[in-house]
């Protein structure tokens, strides 16, 4: 099934979304982090062609989000 992709989520022709997930899955984390670094991801390469600084701040919360897992201790990682 062909999927209908607005030209937001492209990257020079490219389907972003697929990019994204790959970048995910190499990261090998959590459902809840894997939420969130998508989501930042995802508005950041939208926000210029779709809600602007709406997305801006959509990505800066999801990064919070993130960063706040980290950060609590819940996620320890080397920075490799």
């Amino acid at each position: 099934m062909k999927k209908n992709l607005p030209d937001y989520y492209k990257i020079n022709g490219d389907d972003s979304m697929k990019f994204i997930v790959g970048i995910v899955e190499a990261n090998h984390l959590s459902a809840e982090e894997g939420i969130y670094l998508f989501n930042t991801l995802k508005y950041l390469v939208r926000f210029n062609n779709k809600n602007g600084i709406g997305d801006l701040l959509k990505a800066t919360d999801y990064l919070n989000r993130l960063t706040e897992v980290y950060a609590s201790g819940e996620k320890e990682k080397n920075a490799n």
